[in-house]
């Protein structure tokens, strides 16, 4: 009888301590979490805005042929209907030179492209890579 007890006694004692500890790993865990949440919050920047800005590339031409977009994180998006484009150069244009500013690579097997580029205010001239008398004009503004 004094076993039955004892016994009794010892599993109810190890299963309140097994909830106990669960609860306590529970609660740590959740703490863990938050915290970890909070770091990676306060790592991504308040006011990050990306500009989208599409091009589509045809045998004949860019279109737009022109596009405008305001300084800072701009992607260029390409959609290639000619098939055979690797994608667009782009240069900025100041009074005397041009400087390279990007690429948006392409690919050969898809049709699609992006590159994000941070682009302060200017002119930016977009060429395909492939038909270099193809261009189009992006003006970033301030």
């Amino acid at each position: 009888m004094k076993t039955r007890h004892l016994l009794l006694i010892l599993v109810v004692v190890s299963v309140a301590g097994i909830v106990f500890a669960a609860s306590s790993y529970r609660k740590a865990g959740t703490s863990g979490l938050a915290h970890a949440t909070a770091v990676q919050q306060s790592l991504v920047p308040l006011q990050r805005r990306v500009q989208v800005v599409c091009f589509t590339l045809y045998d004949v031409g860019i279109y737009p042929q022109e596009a405008r977009a305001t300084a800072g994180s701009i992607t260029i998006s390409i959609e290639d209907l000619t098939g055979s484009s690797s994608g667009l150069i782009i240069d900025r244009l100041d009074a005397t030179v041009r400087l390279p500013a990007g690429v948006v690579s392409k690919a050969t097997n898809l049709l699609r492209a992006r590159a994000e580029l941070f682009l302060p205010a200017g002119r930016y001239e977009l060429t395909d890579a492939n038909r270099r008398d193809n261009r189009a004009l992006l003006i970033v503004e301030p």
